[in-house]
């Protein structure tokens, strides 16, 4: 497709056009990805200490001196 046929699209259909050409297993990669991401959020906001789940996983804790 040529630049200008591009530039001319919407957001959305630039991006329907960028994913049609993905292999099969981009989807649930991308899922994947997105749960590791909002996870890392939920136990960062509901805890005290502010530590992440890497933090948890890695046995890590934070000193500010």
């Amino acid at each position: 497709m040529p630049d200008s046929e591009y530039g001319a699209l919407t957001f959305g259909t630039r991006f329907k056009h960028l994913k049609e050409p993905a292999p099969a297993w981009y989807q649930p990669v991308q899922i994947a990805g997105s749960v590791c991401v909002w996870s890392e959020f939920v136990v960062l906001l509901t805890n005290k200490k502010r530590r992440a789940l890497h933090d948890f996983l890695a046995r890590t804790v934070v000193i500010r001196a």
